[in-house]
């Protein structure tokens, strides 16, 4: 995995310690090397030896010609009034802007350069695109709104935005606020009657979470709007969240069983995530869902994208999935004091659950470690 070199020209020495701060305080900082430089050909040197995974940043009064030079750069531009005299398909930012804002656009540059972004700052795959996970089971109680809590947390705090999605009749989603919204049976009228209208307002489904970098959509008011989703609406809705190019990754906390809308939605899905746990009731539920999926022709559709993973586990050897034909590809622990949660952040102190999880993630998704974007798409 290759460091981010981000190649700074400019000669403020006051603006070039304060993007060094901002790095340095990134939980990613690790990850991204600075170079300084006050003439353009030194840092367009730098930049060419870069090859892939450098970004110039350069400040407009040391880069007269504003042209785009040989791979990203983002121009630093101390007013905003006067972008049209710039060149067709350069990138720039207000000098002064927040400093995560400025590096979304180093992001951005860096994906429309085309170049492969094996590094921990791709917020995105090294094609652009949003990337869905979708946990499931066949019951409930497996923890799959905890393990979707978590994984979005992960992701979040290393600094890509998440969105998290709850199809559940009833949401046991802690994340969300707990205000009922008809958005969701408003959105749904439009994804029937007018798809294209519904594409077009995603974002009045969209909230910000409780963190940076965190948001989610709202759920279902009555289960009866749950029941009215379609397989067709549940891939629309998916589809419309990766089009609005606003997330690196969309996380859903499926209803357990089968439905058309949990269907549909992994139809969207990139990486299905099968919470099992070791357990009799969960088994004969798991079997019988797999049964239901040879039957309906549906388990080749999904097998390539398909992983189980061994949920509520206590460290004593499984003896139920050999039985029913599974083999886990991780494992989640029992973390007893979640019987009774008050708050969403007590589901995020458990620090082995958490640590467990992503290695399980990293080793499903083929992902390295701080560079979720990059893992290796089965499709």
């Amino acid at each position: 995995m290759n460091k981010l070199e981000l190649i700074l020209l400019d000669d403020d020495a006051d603006y070039v310690q304060g993007v060094r701060d901002y790095v340095r305080a990134r939980d990613d900082g690790g990850m991204i090397e600075i170079k300084v430089f006050s003439k353009p050909d030194a840092a367009l040197a730098a930049l060419r030896q870069a090859h892939d995974c450098g970004v110039l940043l350069a400040a407009e009064r040391l880069w007269p010609h504003g042209d785009k030079g040989e791979g990203p750069v983002v121009l630093l531009l101390e007013s905003l009034t006067d972008t049209g005299r710039l060149p067709t398909g350069v990138h720039y930012a207000f000098r002064y802007l927040p400093l995560d804002q400025l590096m979304q656009t180093v992001r951005r540059a860096l994906t429309a350069s085309g170049n492969n972004s094996r590094h921990a700052f791709a917020g995105k795959a090294s094609d652009g695109r949003s990337r869905v996970i979708t946990w499931f089971s066949a019951g409930g109680g497996s923890g799959k709104s905890t393990a979707a809590y978590n994984l979005a947390m992960r992701l979040a705090q290393q600094g890509e935005d998440v969105c998290l999605v709850s199809l559940e009749s009833l949401p046991s989603a802690l994340w969300m606020k707990r205000e009922i919204s008809p958005r969701m049976a408003e959105w749904l009228y439009y994804a029937k009657a007018k798809p294209h209208t519904a594409i077009e307002r995603i974002g009045e489904l969209i909230r910000p979470g409780l963190y940076r970098h965190l948001y989610y959509t709202d759920a279902f008011a009555h289960p009866d709007d749950a029941a009215d989703m379609s397989a067709e609406d549940a891939e629309l809705l998916l589809n419309a969240l990766k089009k609005s190019n606003r997330f690196a990754w969309i996380i859903v906390d499926l209803e357990a069983g089968w439905s058309g809308r949990n269907r549909g939605a992994l139809q969207g899905s990139d990486r299905i995530m099968w919470i099992v746990t070791d357990d009799a009731g969960a088994l004969h539920k798991t079997e019988a869902m797999l049964e239901l999926w040879r039957a309906d022709g549906v388990i080749d559709k999904f097998a390539g994208r398909l992983s189980f993973i061994a949920g509520k586990y206590v460290g004593l050897t499984p003896t139920g999935y050999d039985r029913i034909g599974i083999d886990p590809s991780g494992v989640l622990p029992y973390v007893p004091q979640w019987k009774m949660v008050k708050h969403p952040e007590e589901l995020l102190k458990a620090a082995f659950y958490t640590q467990t999880l992503w290695e399980a993630f990293q080793g499903i998704a083929q992902v390295p470690e701080r560079s979720a974007a990059t893992w290796n798409d089965p499709s």
